[in-house]
């Protein structure tokens, strides 16, 4: 089973992510959360899990108490994950399942009660792989808010989402403030993230499908990539460590060889960090490589 990590509830963080995202733009280091008011529900609170780290952190902030990610390792790609019995058994037996929805953790809620189960994606039916657009939403303050939103409904008590919708204002207002560049990923970690922003999403078309689709991009497609690195028609490169295969690194070292800044994204924080923390931080970064 998933280790358990220590505290990451987001809730009495507020104060810590308006600073930093206050300083974002002169120093991309990291911030600090603060702990939550309890790790055990109030008597009457549905007992809550999640389904991946970054959600857990998500449903902490809006439920004011430390909630259990099934896969909280880093290092773990929740699309190949298989989930063992305890894990099944640990959802189904929750009164409130939070997921990211689509191919991206369905086998992980697959077995759960959809009734009870809130999701940034509608759910899918099994737990294929099939793939419809990009899964990776939570890089998205106004897809973050929604699922917020619909958890203290579900919640109730003394849940809100008041911490978290001024964590994502704050967010989107530093996102709205980035300069306008052409941006590249070698892994569609950070769409929805440049979507919200005046960032330009110029990745070559052949390699982009093909990491859709999680298939290995073909020679031609990183020669394009390499290509478009060298005539100086990209100004960022984003790569995600969790993803990595020899055709990413030709890529990044292509990019730092061209003295193209590189940012680094993940799909899980790193380090035991705080999603929301870490959103903070990734924009912060961003801006500072583009100065």
């Amino acid at each position: 089973m998933p280790r358990f990590t220590s505290l990451r509830a987001a809730a009495g963080a507020l104060t810590a992510t308006v600073t930093a995202l206050g300083l974002a733009a002169c120093s991309p280091g990291a911030t600090d959360s603060s702990s939550a008011s309890s790790t055990a529900p109030a008597e009457g609170a549905p007992e809550t899990v999640a389904t991946t780290q970054v959600w857990a952190d998500v449903a902490s902030s809006v439920l004011n108490r430390e909630v259990e990610a099934v896969i909280s390792n880093a290092s773990t790609d929740p699309h190949d994950y298989e989930p063992t019995a305890a894990d099944h058994a640990k959802i189904n037996s929750a009164d409130l399942v939070v997921a990211n929805g689509g191919a991206y953790d369905a086998a992980l809620y697959s077995t759960a009660d959809h009734s009870k189960t809130i999701s940034a994606l509608p759910l899918a039916e099994g737990a294929g792989h099939a793939h419809e657009g990009n899964e990776h939403v939570w890089y998205s303050p106004a897809t973050v808010s929604e699922v917020g939103r619909k958890m203290a409904e579900s919640a109730g008590g003394d849940s809100n989402t008041d911490a978290l919708d001024a964590s994502m204002s704050q967010i989107s207002e530093s996102l709205t403030k980035l300069p306008t560049a052409r941006v590249a990923q070698v892994h569609p970690i950070a769409d929805a993230l440049i979507e919200e922003s005046p960032l330009e999403l110029v990745t070559p078309d052949a390699y982009r499908d093909a990491t859709l689709s999680e298939t290995e991009p073909s020679t031609a497609a990183v020669a394009e990539f390499i290509d478009a690195l060298r005539a100086g028609e990209i100004d960022l490169l984003i790569s995600n460590p969790q993803s990595p295969n020899a055709s990413a690194q030709r890529i990044v070292d292509e990019a730092k060889a061209n003295n193209i800044p590189v940012v680094e994204i993940y799909e899980t924080p790193p380090n035991g960090e705080n999603f929301l923390d870490y959103f903070a931080r990734v924009v912060g970064e961003i801006g500072q490589a583009l100065q």
